[in-house]
């Protein structure tokens, strides 16, 4: 059976996992030519240079990494790689991704300005215009606020879990705060 495209790149906004699926089979025939896997590679350029640990990967039938489910990790983890984002790449003094591949990441798309490759962009609530946030599983959030130094890993497990109002709280001016 033939299969094709029902939309024109950039013509209708549909979030799942296929991009991803499609991205790590391209990595994993890409390193298979150099004898490489998907979970070495990420390891060795990233993961490894910043000294982030994943408690474990969710992986496939065949022992490869399966990015639509990512990595299990810790908040502490997960901020390590939104500090990285945070940093434009940069992790003390070494450039682990290009800045200007990161910001690649970073820009919307006609079908749905708030969607980047891979990243929410600008969250409703009045949030600061550079806030970024990757999603996990359920509720789980990575936000990432440039402008304000800000990294926060939000995941509480909760049906009345609202983003707007959460950042609303988060972001309140401390002298309001109570």
């Amino acid at each position: 059976e033939k299969l094709a495209a029902k939309f024109w790149p950039g013509q209708r906004f549909q979030y799942g996992p296929i991009p991803y699926q499609v991205f790590g089979e391209l990595m994993r025939r890409k390193l298979s030519a150099k004898n490489e896997s998907v979970e070495a590679y990420l390891n060795r350029r990233i993961l490894d240079p910043i000294g982030l640990k994943p408690s474990r990967w969710v992986k496939d039938e065949d022992g490869n990494i399966h990015l639509p489910n990512g990595a299990i990790m810790t908040a502490r983890e997960w901020a390590k790689f939104g500090l990285l984002i945070q940093h434009q790449g940069n992790w003390q003094v070494r450039q682990i991704v290009p800045a200007k591949v990161l910001q690649e990441c970073f820009v919307g798309t006609g079908a749905n300005p708030h969607y980047g490759l891979t990243f929410w962009l600008k969250a409703a609530g009045g949030a600061p215009a550079d806030l970024v946030m990757a999603q996990g599983r359920g509720t789980q959030r990575l936000y990432i606020i440039p402008s304000l130094e800000l990294v926060v890993v939000q995941f509480a497990e909760t049906e009345q879990f609202e983003e707007g109002n959460f950042l609303q709280r988060l972001l309140l001016p401390t002298t309001t705060r109570q």
